[in-house]
């Protein structure tokens, strides 16, 4: 399940040989990910179960003697005995399936989405939970480069939940499911912008968690999940306070790594209420657990942040040097989204410390890669940090150039009408030569109020 995390007290009775076999094949599964916020546990013995979970993918006669390196004297010796077989037994049965199910999301995709809907509903091979995790994961992982086909994928995430039989699969459990598809499907719909939508999938998420087993951990999603959307609405205290029962219900569950990513939630909300002083803090809380944990994902977002608070404060050298620290990272794990929004904070850095060609040269980039991935709402947004450059060194010419070279941003299905009103007009002044700063300034403003309101008019001062 997308972005979950095995207890710390759960890993030590899997270790030990002691957790119920149903719970098994969850944690394994989770194991074969290459988690390294799990490798924290113990150290020998884990390292011991871990190679024989990847040997025994490939080859089964490498359990024998996975076990024969248990040390005779080793605390662990019998439990970790135990846990090997069932974690063998269950990690081979887990890459059937998940390949088998991998196989059922690239049908479905075949297919246009009233066909997807109707396998669903009439054949039982689309009518698993495996599928309907899959799907939410797959969605989830959609929400930094294709929005669209993150809310297509939850939504038929719903739908295969739906038709789980109860008297199979178990009422509460079925129950459950459908509201984390329903809560990651308002998710989507979040960061696609349809705020209206996002707001309806939480309340029928809420309906179904509260006919399920009622989790702590179900409550704390929704409670993070709508913090989110209550942020994007800019009712900054309501998800605060949201925000810190998600973390609650999460610590209290000993899922430190989830309740460190609402704490960096928490502080961006923070940061876009124009407070980065206060937001620092809170990122640093959260930057020593993933630091603790091992989270490298979650470092470097803090850190990209943190460089963002200091720019808001205008230590731009030092926001440089952060950047500088985070680019490394991201490379390392191939988050192109992210290290092209890097490239972006890096041109806003460097124009304010008057290093203006290479943050053209930076900002141009940006604008580019974002044009090319179709984030067309950031590629304005970065236009119009370039056009600051360009209006500032009263760069007319190339004013009118970047307006010209803006077709494909108004093409972008993810900038709304009234967006769209405000860049038609800037690319009306820039040209006629008459695109002043205070105008460019004043659509970038505007741009980013409305980033998440679409029915947010765009005003002349």
């Amino acid at each position: 399940m997308a972005d979950l995390h095995p207890s710390h007290h759960t890993l030590e009775l899997f270790l030990q040989g002691q957790l119920p076999r149903v719970e098994v094949r969850d944690v394994v599964g989770h194991l074969l990910s290459d988690c390294p916020t799990c490798q924290k546990v113990t150290s020998e013995s884990w390292t011991q179960l871990l190679d024989g979970l990847k040997a025994a993918r490939i080859d089964p006669s490498e359990t024998a003697a996975l076990k024969s390196q248990v040390e005779t004297d080793s605390p662990y010796r019998e439990a970790l005995d135990k846990a090997v077989g069932h974690a063998v037994s269950e990690a081979r049965t887990l890459d059937r399936n998940r390949a088998a199910t991998e196989r059922l999301v690239e049908e479905l995709l075949e297919h246009p989405h009233k066909r997807r809907l109707t396998l669903i509903r009439n054949s039982r091979r689309f009518q698993t939970p495996e599928l309907c995790e899959l799907l939410i994961d797959k969605g989830y992982d959609q929400r930094f480069s294709d929005v669209t086909l993150g809310v297509e994928l939850t939504d038929l995430a719903i739908a295969v939940g739906q038709q789980l039989d109860d008297e199979v699969y178990g009422p509460g459990e079925a129950r459950d499911l459908v509201g984390r598809a329903w809560a990651y499907h308002g998710n989507a719909q979040r960061v696609a912008s349809d705020l209206r939508q996002a707001d309806k999938a939480f309340q029928e998420a809420s309906r179904c968690f509260a006919e399920g087993l009622k989790g702590d951990l179900d409550k704390a999603l929704l409670c993070r999940f709508t913090a989110l959307l209550l942020r994007a609405r800019r009712e900054f205290e309501e998800a605060h306070s949201l925000q810190n029962q998600a973390i609650e219900l999460y610590l209290r569950q000993g899922e430190t790594l989830r309740g460190a990513y609402v704490m960096a939630d928490q502080a961006l909300g923070v940061l876009y209420g124009g407070e980065p002083e206060r937001a620092i803090p809170r990122f640093e809380q959260a930057f020593e657990l993933f630091l603790e944990l091992g989270e490298e994902r979650g470092i470097a977002s803090v850190q990209h942040n943190l460089a963002l608070c200091l720019t808001e404060m205008g230590q731009n050298e030092k926001a440089l040097e952060m950047v500088a620290e985070v680019r490394p990272l991201l490379q390392s794990f191939g988050d192109f989204v992210s290290l092209i929004r890097l490239r972006w904070l890096e041109g806003k850095i460097l124009h304010a410390l008057g290093r203006d060609w290479p943050a053209e040269e930076a900002l141009v980039e940006a604008r580019d890669a974002f044009i090319e991935e179709l984030i067309g709402y950031d590629a304005a947004l970065v236009c119009l940090d370039l056009a600051t450059v360009y209006a500032g060194l009263g760069r007319t010419a190339e004013m009118r150039e970047l307006a010209e070279r803006m077709l494909p941003i108004f093409q972008s299905r993810d900038v709304h009408r009234e967006a769209m009103a405000a860049l038609i007009l800037f690319r009306e002044a820039a040209q006629a030569e008459t695109a002043t700063l205070a105008l460019v300034q004043q659509i970038s403003h505007y741009l980013h109020l409305a980033r998440h309101d679409p029915t947010l008019r765009f005003e002349l001062a």
